[in-house]
């Protein structure tokens, strides 16, 4: 089935917060599992750390070498990986200057971070083709041979020991984290995939692309059961809420659109940055949304009332 809907704006959500202060695009947000503090980071190759509750900037810490292309905060808010255009994945101290551990494999920049829920191992994809697992102390105990082309997301399933990724041969794929075996392979985007987010209760996954879609595609069992288009332009990153069934989509025109899976119908449309939407991230309780984008600024999103 396959669904194409209006663009309008939704009357129920808007802009709390304009975070500013990074000297060029911003491309990842994610937020301390506590949910006291958000992470940003782009272009100026600085992570960012802002107070949730007053959008004040906390820290600034240390340059890495080359742009920040993703991060994510291991499970127990200890300590946050940071990856970028070098190819490393560095382990950040949030309260000090330095990395607190370099961990290299990669051989092309990194374009996604994945931890899974007990923080035992990240999934990082990177642009050599390539899918690496990683224990919490650096040592990668598994290279998956991943895509034809560069890997643009990696996902846990929130439960299975399963990673979800896509790439810009426009699959998606599933593979089993113990053995490195591939068990689904998914083929129906028209376009490099861009994507890949696992629902709360991992009976979903949602894959977006540059064919301006999102599919949706059941598990267990693996077939796709929803087609949501056009959002009239590249989708470029997906968050699925971590309670009730929405879905948040940034697009290449600066758009966030907000989908309530359970229905499938469009709840609205949120507008305010001036190019491209380039990271989402729901906070741990589900009351802001914060986004990343190409206009060097992070956006903070009141939840929908419905």
């Amino acid at each position: 089935m396959s669904l194409y809907v209006d663009a309008w704006p939704a009357p129920d959500v808007s802009c709390q917060k304009v975070l500013s202060g990074h000297g060029g695009f911003v491309r990842s947000v994610a937020w301390r599992p506590d949910g006291t503090l958000l992470a940003s980071g782009g272009k100026d190759s600085a992570v960012h750390l802002w107070d949730a509750a007053s959008g004040r900037l906390e820290r600034r810490l240390s340059r890495q070498n080359g742009r920040i292309t993703s991060l994510a905060w291991r499970p127990d808010g200890a300590a946050l990986a940071c990856a970028g255009t070098d190819g490393a994945i560095w382990l950040r101290d949030p309260g000090g200057d330095g990395p607190s551990a370099q961990w290299a494999g990669h051989s092309a920049w990194i374009s996604s971070l994945d931890w899974r829920r007990d923080g035992s191992l990240l999934a990082s994809g990177s642009a050599d083709r390539g899918i690496r697992i990683w224990e919490p102390d650096g040592r990668c105990i598994l290279v998956l041979p991943g895509h034809a082309g560069w890997v643009t997301g990696v996902a846990w399933h929130p439960r299975e020991p399963i990673v979800a990724s896509t790439g810009d041969d426009r699959a998606v794929r599933l593979w089993e984290a113990a053995g490195g075996q591939m068990i689904r392979d998914f083929r129906d985007h028209t376009w490099y995939g861009s994507s890949v987010a696992w629902s709360p209760d991992g009976a979903a996954l949602a894959s977006g692309s540059l064919d301006e879609s999102i599919r949706f595609w059941r598990w267990p069992g693996g077939e796709m059961f929803q087609r949501i288009g056009r959002h009239t332009d590249w989708v470029r990153c997906l968050a699925w809420h971590p309670r009730r069934p929405f879905l948040a989509c940034g697009c290449k025109n600066g758009l966030i659109w907000l989908w309530n899976a359970a229905t499938m119908k469009l709840h609205g449309t949120l507008a305010g940055h001036g190019q491209s939407v380039l990271g989402l991230a729901w906070s741990p309780d589900g009351r802001t949304l914060a986004s990343a984008s190409e206009d060097t600024t992070v956006r903070l999103w009141n939840e929908p009332d419905e």
